[in-house]
């Protein structure tokens, strides 16, 4: 009899523990599936994984498993099998927007990017579906726990522990879990580490690499709803540049700018040498009268670039901390000096171009004489850097007309309400200026019918503009026709003006097949001697032949009108052209090599694929001159701002002046390559830092002495912070109204 009654206590002790299993599995199922999709999702972007990151996506994956498994406990059977289905179906497809995104752009996608969505996926479809075709072993690895799910969902559900007890414990550990990540990133409070990006310096592409792209989406989520903050007690270091002479044992690379005296001479500037000596004369001359000398020329005036702001009253009359901080930081901020420059173009006509994917590539005295000549008889800039601002041309073109930067293409439409005080559209409007801004593609793309008007501009593109129908409908349309189709609104009569461009025919893919416009200029490209040989690197230079055919439309037309001497042009491009091929990033690698003759290993990390072309050019220069400071798209606004002698701010402006006696700085966000995302680098005059790696390299004739050279990182590193702190705190806050209530 005992051994007959044993038997159904085991068969119902091994029912327990089978049923204990399966309630284990399947509480298990939702944390592992965020947690092995989030190593995936980072083997196939970045090739490898950190046990430190392994170690975030456990502790901030998992407890998201277990909240979903408590929501599917909850409901019934039906309830559970569409709430577990629709979780993962909607993080998977994230999961896949992520990974095509990143793979074409170079960045991450945001929720900024849901209001261009619809107009993205119509005129960029066919990039699209490349983009798609190319990683459809990912995709379809990806998609692997969906269907797992999809068949399974109904014995996961049922198997789900849903006694009180099981549901407290599963709450308990995902709390104690996502608290002890967030212990583990405040432990990491270097300047740049994992504390500033959590919280301060979130950018997407650092979230996704650092955190995991869930984790990434919950911060992208929280400050595109809340914005950016500045904390209470934060500490600005100071903007002054302390004494560096004791980190370099030589001097940085002459960085001053030549004044007109200094230029080559000319009928009515000679250089100053001192006379040989000779023997005297043995007779002596009869005395005549002193030649006549020219007057002394006035002097320079060397005066701060500021406004008479009473920042004591807007810090007593403020109630918000954040505010108070910002004025305290913006009056305590170093301003920039005027200098020989300072009204040099004052009164002309201005026409400023934004180019799609420009690069020092698309340069040449043979296939492009007109842009070859701006960029050599100009203002030659040598060491301009395009930044990866994050959010492609939107941040770019934010950055080329504000004078300040953001790293989502939100930037736009965020503006589009705020008062853009020293844009130069607002700025020369008030001055008298005609003041238009044209584009050769869709009116509303980012959101421009909004936000150019802001900036100052009547805004003239495809679909708001009665000449749109005189475009060729191609993809992309002809830069040139956009040129010819705004002729007709230079003045005729006097009045100044002021055009600002946005162009399109260099946009990506700039193949011959996936660009009109570079198949148009084939024949040009293939016999002008280049010798590339990937056949798309032509393509990339064909494409950008269009620029030099507006450019020289401009001054044909202006030059027959008596005008082009009393123009300057200011032209630079968005970003460097990140996609040119979808045939692979292999590929892409290899044109860039080729463009940029540059090796293609590691080339994302390579600060010279983001050297580029900047023009400041009137044909009124006498000579060109020589600048070797560096600089970036912010500086851009405020040194136009001095050349044309306007009042403006310069503590109020994250760039600075580029003429001036300051220190050159450039913050260079670049691609990501490798495990991890490489932002917040920067140049200096002296050499350049790498945030990935912590090593600062000094240009070739400056040598560094290591053990002053911890000081000079950190003050930069801290000054990157605040700019970008303060820059995005200007544009979500309305700052400028706060300081200029009348506008």
């Amino acid at each position: 009899m005992a051994f007959t009654h044993s038997q159904p206590e085991a068969a119902s002790g091994k029912r327990r523990i089978s049923s204990a299993l399966c309630s284990f599995a399947a509480a298990l199922a939702l944390p592992l599936f965020f947690f092995l999709t989030e190593i995936a999702l980072h083997l196939f972007l970045f090739g490898g994984i950190s046990a430190k990151f392994a170690l975030y996506s456990l502790l901030f994956a998992v407890p998201a498993g277990l909240i979903c498994c408590l929501l599917c406990s909850l409901g019934g059977r039906k309830t559970a099998v569409s709430i577990l289905i629709t979780i993962t179906a909607l993080f998977t497809l994230y999961l896949e927007v992520q990974l095509v995104y990143c793979k074409y752009f170079k960045d991450f996608f945001y929720w900024d990017l849901l209001r261009v969505a619809g107009a993205a996926i119509t005129d960029f479809g066919k990039e699209a579906v490349g983009a798609i075709a190319a990683n459809i072993p990912y995709i379809l690895l990806l998609l692997v726990p969906l269907v797992l799910f999809c068949v399974f969902g109904s014995r996961i559900v049922n198997s789900l522990p849903r006694t009180p007890k099981s549901r407290i414990a599963a709450g308990i550990s995902a709390v104690l879990l996502f608290f002890s990540g967030i212990v583990l990133v405040n432990s990491d409070d270097g300047q740049l580490g994992d504390r500033y990006y959590y919280h301060d310096g979130f950018v997407m592409s650092e979230g996704v690499s650092r955190f995991g792209v869930l984790t990434a989406l919950r911060l992208d989520t929280r400050y595109t709803l809340f914005g950016h903050s500045i904390r209470q007690g934060e500490d600005d270091p100071p903007e002054t540049r302390p004494p560096w002479e004791d980190v370099f044992e030589t001097e940085a690379p002459d960085t001053d700018i030549p004044s007109p005296e200094e230029t080559e001479p000319t009928e009515e500037t000679l250089p100053e040498t001192e006379p040989e000596e000779t023997a005297a004369p043995e007779t002596e001359l009869p005395e005549t009268d002193p030649p006549e000398t020219a007057p002394p020329l006035p002097p320079v005036d060397t005066s701060q670039n500021v406004m008479d702001i009473d920042f004591q009253a807007l810090i007593d009359g403020t109630w918000s901390d954040s505010m108070k901080a910002a004025h305290r930081f913006f009056s305590e901020r170093e301003p920039t000096n005027k200098n020989e420059y300072t009204g040099a173009f004052a009164g002309k006509n201005l026409i400023f171009i934004t180019a799609e994917a420009w690069s020092n590539a698309a340069i040449s005295e043979k296939l492009t004489p007109t842009l070859y000549r701006m960029k050599n008889e100009g203002f030659r800039f040598e060491n301009y850097f395009c930044s990866v601002w994050g959010g492609s041309t939107a941040t770019g073109e934010y950055a080329n007309i504000t004078g300040n930067f953001y790293r989502k293409p939100g930037c736009l439409w965020i503006s589009r309400n705020k008062l853009n005080k020293f844009t130069l559209g607002n700025m020369l409007g008030k001055q008298g200026y005609s003041c238009c801004a044209f584009h050769n593609h869709k009116y509303d793309y980012y959101y421009r019918d909004y936000s150019h008007p802001a900036y100052g501009y009547e805004w003239l593109a495809i679909g708001n503009w009665e000449k749109s129908s005189l475009f060729t409908d191609t993809w992309p349309r002809s830069d040139r026709e956009l040129a010819e189709n705004t002729l007709s609104y230079i003045p005729t009569d006097g009045t100044p003006f002021h055009f600002y461009y946005m162009t399109v025919s260099g946009h990506g893919c700039q193949t011959f097949v996936g660009n009109r416009q570079a198949a148009n200029h084939r024949d040009e490209v293939m016999s002008a001697g280049l010798n590339y040989k990937n056949e798309d690197s032509y393509g990339y230079v064909a494409a950008q032949l269009e620029l030099e055919l507006m450019v020289k439309t401009l001054c044909d037309y202006l030059e027959a009108n008596g005008l082009l001497e009393n123009t300057v042009f200011v032209i630079a491009p968005d970003h460097y052209p990140y996609m040119i091929t979808d045939k692979g990033e292999e590929v892409n690698m290899d044109i860039l090599s080729e463009l940029y003759g540059l090796p293609a290993e590691d080339i994302y990390t390579n600060y010279e694929l983001y050297r580029a072309p900047l023009i400041i050019w009137s044909p009124s220069m006498k000579e060109p001159v020589t600048v070797k400071k560096v600089c970036s798209a912010p500086d851009i606004l405020p040194t136009v701002l001095n050349l044309f002698g306007m009042e403006y701010d310069s503590r109020l402006i994250m760039g600075r002046d580029i003429l001036s006696d300051c220190e050159g700085f450039v913050v260079l966000n670049m691609s990501n390559s490798g495990s991890i995302a490489a932002n917040d680098n920067w140049l200096t005059d002296y050499g350049f830092y790498n945030s990935t790696t912590d090593t600062f390299t000094p240009f070739p004739g400056v040598s560094v002495k290591k053990e002053q050279l911890p000081a000079y990182v950190s003050y930069y590193n801290g000054l990157l912070q605040t700019l970008f702190r303060y820059s995005c705190f200007v544009l979500e806050n309305d700052y400028y109204r706060a300081v200029f209530p009348n506008g």
